[in-house]
């Protein structure tokens, strides 16, 4: 069985998302030309085979040597997924199309027709992230600066950047920025926030949570309208957004307020369901749209994440807005608790005052999510960049920043997100960054 090493490979980019690559490559390999460099996918050539067969079989491991199951591989669209041992078998019509092979937490590569069955070894892949507002992407000023020195300086090397945010304003033109962050090395995250709208159901109240006494689209306290999380063409409004994201080059798709809303006046709220509100049918309605939103997205070469509070850690049901843990996770990449210590009540989880304990309170709560979530799941949690809002309106330090890092670490959690509305960070409590890598054409890039 061949081996394909590919921590050892030389690194490759396409300057286009991944769900455009069988176009590119069919173009590119008639044309003889090499793959364009990029840090954030690992490349092997061909070995002179024209094309793949019809059968293409092979197993994929980790560097340790221990097989790595659940792996996607695409080719021409269609999905196949590795077996527990790492075996696979991809059926498929004669191509000279790349396979992608894809798995949280490590780095996707392609691979070019090659004789014999493959056994492919992952280079792991930690992402470690920041929020940027769309806006100061565009901007390029001081605060995007500093996140750009923070991305080559400190162990950061991803940002999540809003696609479709809080009001339901939808980003478009992103590509040109997100082609020049790939091509540092940087991966980027599309948050996409879900059900919370004020845009779409107002322009078209077929999709909107229905207030019952007016027969118009329901307003939460601070009057913003949601999607309804039971209507599928709600579902398909918001997937749309998000293929089109991956069409703009971004590595992952994060679900935000992929929920039921949570203030406001909820009595008076209709929903287009049929049969009893309770925590199966709502927990059944967020599972369902992230099931065919991974449906959709996965084949086109994106992981998919979503954010969920982090104190339903600790509620054994859906916490009255469907996100219950064991029913959510089978059809994620990364799920993203949002385990800031302000959002805790002083002894939960036995923590006294998790404002003042921020390690101890993250690291029960990323416990708490291991245990209870699909083992394939990668936990990252969001973690608090912010002033304290709730008890003592502290500010948070570096120290704190690293003892939420640390206790996550302690519970596998694999990376990590901070959060900070404005876009204000600092290196304080960040690790500098160890290595960076020569790509193959003697540029730099970020690890």
């Amino acid at each position: 069985m061949r081996k394909l090493n590919l921590s050892k490979l030389n690194f490759a980019l396409f300057l286009i998302p991944l769900a455009l690559t069988v176009a590119l490559i069919s173009s590119r390999a008639a044309d003889n030309q090499q793959p364009i460099e990029d840090p954030l996918v690992l490349v092997q050539e061909s070995d002179g085979l024209p094309s793949w067969g019809f059968d293409i079989q092979g197993e994929i491991s980790d560097r340790e040597g221990r097989p790595v199951p659940s792996v996607s591989l695409i080719l021409n669209g269609v999905e196949t997924l590795s077996d527990e041992q790492g075996v696979f078998r991809v059926v498929s019509e004669s191509t000279n199309s790349p396979l992608l092979v894809k798995k949280a937490g490590f780095r996707k590569a392609l691979i070019y027709p090659r004789r014999g069955a493959l056994q492919i070894t992952l280079e792991p892949h930690e992402i470690k992230g920041v929020y940027l507002q769309t806006g100061l992407l565009r901007k390029k000023g001081e605060t995007y600066q500093n996140i750009m020195e923070l991305l080559r300086t400190t162990e950061l090397n991803a940002l999540t950047i809003d696609v479709k945010d809080d009001e339901g304003r939808i980003s478009t033109g992103l590509r040109p920025y997100i082609d020049e962050l790939r091509a540092q090395g940087i991966y980027t995250i599309a948050r996409i926030v879900t059900f919370k709208d004020n845009i779409a159901p107002r322009k078209n109240p077929n999709l909107a949570v229905i207030n019952g006494k007016t027969g118009k689209p329901w307003e939460d306290r601070n009057r913003v309208t949601y999607l309804d999380p039971f209507n599928e063409a709600a579902w398909d409004h918001v997937i749309g957004v998000a293929k089109a994201a991956v069409e703009q080059g971004f590595d992952e798709i994060q679900f935000d307020y992929v929920r039921f809303p949570t203030d406001g006046d909820r009595s008076a709220i209709r929903y287009d369901i049929r049969g009893e509100l309770n925590s199966k049918t709502r927990t059944a309605a967020i599972a369902g749209f992230l099931k065919k939103a991974r449906a959709a997205l996965s084949p086109m070469g994106a992981f998919v994440a979503a954010d969920v509070f982090g104190i339903t850690a600790y509620d054994k049901n859906d916490s009255g807005i469907g996100q219950r843990v064991e029913d959510i996770t089978p059809y994620l990449d990364y799920v993203c608790p949002m385990v800031y210590p302000s959002g805790y009540a002083k002894g939960t989880g036995g923590v006294k005052d998790p404002v003042a304990q921020p390690g101890d309170i993250v690291e029960d709560s990323v416990r708490r999510y291991r245990l209870r979530s699909d083992p394939d799941v990668i936990i990252r949690p969001w973690l608090q960049a912010f002033r304290d809002y709730a008890y003592s309106r502290r500010d948070y330090t570096g120290a704190d920043i690293r003892a939420q890092i640390d206790g996550s670490d302690r519970q596998n959690g694999q990376g990590f997100l901070l959060w900070n509305a404005a876009s204000r960070y600092k290196q304080d409590g960040l690790k500098k960054k160890s290595k960076s890598v020569r790509t193959r054409g003697g540029k730099r890039g970020l690890l």
